[in-house]
């Protein structure tokens, strides 16, 4: 693994979190609530856990929005292939694939 390997596998983790958090923020109340309707007669139970999946896919999405480059530190960006700041190429194993 090159420089950066450690990096991008960090990115990939932060990225796949990004992707199943909202999928689960969308899916658990279609569990809970049954849930908490056969346990406890009412929905109520089941806020604090609601709140806490949403708490929970804001920080996941907040991370991947806001992940740092590994040659530069600043903010990579989401949508393109190479860093906004250093122009560092996405999945480059060293600093020596910055784009001119």
């Amino acid at each position: 693994m090159g420089t950066y390997g450690s990096s991008w596998a960090e990115y990939r983790k932060t990225r796949l979190l990004a992707l199943i958090a909202p999928v689960i923020f969308f899916v658990s109340p279609l569990v809970l609530a049954p849930i908490s309707l056969r346990l406890f007669d009412s929905l109520t139970p089941a806020f604090p856990v609601a709140i806490l999946i949403m708490i929970a896919t804001a920080y996941c999405e907040w991370r991947f929005f806001t992940w740092l480059c590994p040659s530069c530190s600043e903010p990579f960006g989401i949508f393109g292939s190479t860093c906004r700041n250093c122009s560092l190429q996405k999945w480059a194993e060293n600093g020596d694939e910055a784009s001119s």
